[in-house]
């Protein structure tokens, strides 16, 4: 079958829709990592048109390495002082100021979420020893630092004294002009569980609860020095077979006395003894 009947004709300085689509087909086999990060670049938009100055090429760059994290970094709060549902129980915007934020950085990333989105992932890079190339590992453990953060707000809801029951009122139905009222668990709370849940199974995915850690041992046959039921199970297990030992013994020519005898019969046996 000719080209011709795949892209049809062809003209000078014109080419055919069907055949830019298959000149531009990708061979799945030989395709390379850098090849597809290669289609990815090509069919990037120009932006050579846009001029940047200094500052704003440094708040661009900032914005585009947070990128590499994917996309959980993102979630952070912009902080907006006085404005802020937690503004009652953040610190920046009770200091003393000529404004009404306090000191708060309006417009910014909320310092108290970005310091405990950043604690949080430093813990868990450092505790599952996640490489940094290895961006699947980092994603989950970027999640389980959003998840963090996304609680933070939740409990920071359940402190404030109407939340402190875990339960609303809800109107179910009416009777009449009347409303039917229900009392309810508290969407706060039942948020608090599925984020729960949800960092429970990464935490799972990345073998970090105690359950997946036996399981590996179990799997690998390994036994780690510190399990203390492992070393109570062994201690029992010898006192049973020393126990067992101690049954089958036999005894012969024995004769039961009391104690006082036994240290009488015994000076009587000195007293012999030097006599001799």
């Amino acid at each position: 079958m000719s080209d011709d009947i795949l892209i049809g004709k062809t003209t000078p300085g014109v080419t055919s829709l069907a055949k830019v689509a298959r000149d531009n087909k990708t061979d799945p086999v030989k395709s390379t990592r850098q090849g597809v990060l290669n289609i990815i670049d090509d069919s990037v938009s120009d932006y050579s048109s846009i001029e940047l100055t200094e500052a704003e090429s440094i708040l661009l760059g900032k914005s585009l390495k947070r990128l590499s994290t994917g996309s959980a970094s993102w979630a952070i709060l912009q902080c907006k002082g006085s404005e802020c549902p937690f503004a009652r129980r953040c610190p920046l915007v009770q200091m003393k100021s000529n404004t009404s934020h306090g000191k708060a950085p309006v417009g910014q990333d909320c310092l108290l979420e970005s310091t405990l989105f950043r604690e949080t992932l430093s813990s868990y890079l450092q505790e599952y020893q996640v490489d940094a190339i290895n961006y699947t590992e980092v994603n989950i453990v970027t999640e389980l630092a959003e998840i963090e953060t996304m609680l933070w707000r939740i409990n920071m809801q359940l402190g404030e004294s109407e939340n402190a029951l875990l339960v609303i009122d809800q109107t179910i139905a009416f009777d009449g002009t009347n409303e039917i009222v229900q009392q309810q668990v508290s969407p706060l709370f039942e948020q608090k569980q599925k984020l729960a849940t949800r960092k429970s199974k990464l935490v799972k995915l990345m073998v970090g609860d105690r359950q997946e850690k036996y399981k590996k041992e179990a799997a690998l046959k390994q036994k780690p020095d510190s399990d203390a039921s492992s070393a109570m199970s062994e201690v029992k297990r010898r006192l049973q077979v020393l126990q067992q030992q101690v049954n089958s013994a036999k005894i012969i020519d024995a004769e039961i006395v009391s104690p006082e005898e036994f240290m009488l019969s015994d000076g009587q046996r000195t007293g012999d003894d030097k006599k001799e």
